[in-house]
This record gives C-alpha cells, structure tokens and sequence, in this order.
C-alpha cells in the first residue's frame, strides 16, 4: 500500500512538473483555462439535458472500455493503472489551473472533481473489481454481479446528472464571483 502511494505521489509531481515544462505560454496560447473563455462559459446559459447527454456519451465510452478491460486479463493492474492516470492528470490540470488563474485555480480544480467526482471515483475503482469472479460459486452468483454491474451505471448515471446540473451550477457561480467581467 505505501509503494501505491509513492507510486501516485510521483505520478502527481510528474503531472505538475509537465505543466509547468510547458509554461504559462504554452497554455496562454491554446486558450487553456484563459480568462476569456471562462468568464463566457460563466455567463453561459447551457441546456442542461443536451449537457447531460453529451457527459453521458462521453462518460459512457470510458466506461464501456473499462467493463471491457475488466473482462481481460488487465483486470489485476487496471486499477493501479486508472489510479496512477488519475494522479497524472490531477497534478497537471492543477498546475495548469494555479499556473492560469492563480488562487481561484485552486477553486477550479476542486469544483472540476467534486461533486461529480462522489460517483465517479467508486465507479472508476469498483468496476474493474466488478468482472472478477468471487472465491467461492454459488447459486445467487450471476444475480449478484448483475445486480452491482446496475449498481454502477446507476452511479454513472447519477454522476453524469450532478456534473450537468450541480457541477455546472457551483463552477459558474464561483467563476462569476472569482473572475469577473
């Protein structure tokens, strides 16, 4: 567990030592996280259901790949490997936040991940654990694993809901108030 640990802990540093590699001009100049572009998505008036939509395609093609990962023999490393992904992109799109937007990046990065992240994260961990057999077989088996297979689209579902509506609500009210016209 505490070589899990280092490992994410690297993969952090690596992710925040790449972004600023690549500079604040870099970002300045790709329009990552300007101030332009947010002060437009926070006076924007998005449809919530075509929001929702889109999030669920998108999060539905991650998902269906890593049910279909579960399936294979990357089943025992995938979780590290989503584990140490997730490290990465975190210690790069917070640099790149702080690097763009100062200390409102810090509030970025938070309202990026929470509270959708509540329903993402147990199914990013839990679902390559969901198409492992259990020690021991018997009769409620089949019923059992599709019973948690539901239990976390239900959760992908509900997730993809909370980043369309309340994630999309908390990220403009705080752009509005943080980085204003």
């Amino acid at each position: 567990m505490k070589k899990q640990i280092l490992i994410l802990l690297l993969l952090l540093l690596a992710g925040i030592f790449s972004a600023q590699l690549l500079g604040r001009g870099f970002f300045a100049e790709y329009g990552f996280l300007n101030e332009y572009h947010l002060r437009t998505f926070a006076a924007a008036k998005p449809d919530r259901m075509a929001l929702f939509g889109s999030i669920l395609w998108e999060r539905g093609k991650l998902f269906l790949a890593l049910a279909v990962l579960g399936l294979t023999p990357l089943k025992r490393v995938l979780p590290l490997m989503i584990e140490w992904i997730l490290g990465f992109t975190i210690g790069f799109f917070g640099a790149a936040c702080v690097m763009n937007l100062h200390a409102a990046g810090l509030g970025v990065l938070f309202l990026s991940l929470f509270p959708q992240g509540l329903f993402y994260l147990p199914v990013l961990f839990l679902l390559p654990a969901a198409g492992q057999p259990p020690v021991y077989r018997e009769k409620g088996y089949a019923v059992r694993k599709t019973l948690a297979f539901a239990i976390l689209i239900i959760l992908l579902i509900a997730g993809c809901l909370t980043e369309a509506t309340a994630g999309t609500f908390f990220m403009q009210a705080f752009l509005k108030k943080f980085i204003p016209a």
